[in-house]
């Protein structure tokens, strides 16, 4: 981890002396891995394969934790392309292995909403849900905004669940936008439709979906 990731990381409560329970996990550390539960492991074998560096978890005492963010460490690269972030948001939404992802560049962290397509109808567009500006010198707006956002998207607001309750941004993430809510929405749809014109019978149409 370089020295800019790591500043970052501090600033948003997910690694230092103020989150010493932090839930970020390096997804290729073995070390991390070996020590990890079940579930841990399956989820960051998933975020493997959307080549995430870190998934942030959520952890609790009497249930399995809950992969809550991927986090992409884009600091050393001169250049990001949007049309990558757009595939990858697409993968991510689709996928519905986490409710948001985090790209962390030279200059700021972009932040995507999974619940949500990349689209507008049916072209795919860049569509970040927030942008932290992390520069030498930035207006006095600038800094209170990014403050807001630091502390809404903390580590610590993913840990006690605070984020989901009642951040600025907790409204944004609607169930009914995912993808699987989507194609159960169509499968239910499909199946009123066969019962409707008879095309199988109800109870065998019910069993098949």
């Amino acid at each position: 981890m370089n020295e800019q990731l790591q500043y970052y990381l501090e600033s948003l409560e997910m690694i230092g002396d103020s989150n010493p329970f932090s839930g970020l996990v390096p997804v290729q550390d073995i070390k991390y891995i070996v020590n990890s539960s079940a579930e841990e492991i399956i989820a960051i074998e998933n975020a493997s394969k959307y080549k995430a560096n870190y998934v942030y978890f959520r952890r609790f005492k009497d249930r399995p934790s809950v992969a809550q963010i991927y986090l992409y460490d884009y600091t050393e690269n001169l250049s990001i392309d949007q049309t990558e972030l757009i595939n990858l948001h697409k993968q991510l939404y689709s996928s519905g292995q986490v409710p948001m992802f985090f790209i962390f560049t030279k200059k700021d962290v972009i932040i995507f909403n999974c619940f949500e397509r990349p689209s507008d109808g049916n072209e795919l567009i860049y569509k970040p849900l927030a942008t932290i500006s992390i520069a030498a010198q930035l207006s006095s707006q600038i800094e209170k905004e990014n403050s807001i956002k630091l502390r809404d998207f903390s580590g610590k607001s993913f840990d006690n669940g605070s984020f989901w309750e009642n951040s600025h941004y907790s409204n944004e993430f609607q169930l009914s936008n995912s993808a699987y809510e989507k194609l159960l929405f169509e499968l239910k749809q499909a199946l009123i439709d066969i019962i409707e014109n008879n095309i199988l019978p109800n109870n065998f149409a019910r069993k098949i979906m």
